[in-house]
């Protein structure tokens, strides 16, 4: 898991650069995003899911990417949908909701 321990404006670049400023459910997950700034303390973790068994031999396409995210210390962790997901592929049922291959999401 990837953790981006970083002050706002760094949070607000890499979501830029996702653009999930422009996908409307990760709008939903993140109403500060159109609207104003992360939380104090807010978190923007990037989990890195590989099959049972896969190791080191595992290819992009079998790995899956997901974000989750907590507005400040007090909140519960929610995921953030990512406009490369596709519901219900092989990413969406190894990582979950919101999931998509390491290939689509590089």
């Amino acid at each position: 898991m990837l953790s981006i321990s970083s002050h706002y404006n760094v949070q607000l670049a890499v979501t830029a650069a996702l653009a999930l400023d422009q996908h409307a459910p990760a709008v939903a997950a993140l109403p500060w995003l159109n609207a104003s700034l992360p939380q104090l303390a807010s978190v923007l973790l990037f989990e890195l899911h590989v099959p049972p068994g896969g190791g080191a031999n595992v290819t992009a396409d079998a790995a899956a990417v997901r974000v989750v995210a907590q507005q400040g210390p007090s909140r519960p962790y929610g995921v953030v949908p990512l406009p490369c997901a596709a519901a219900g592929d092989a990413a969406q049922q190894l990582a979950g909701a919101g999931a998509c291959t390491l290939t689509n999401f590089l």
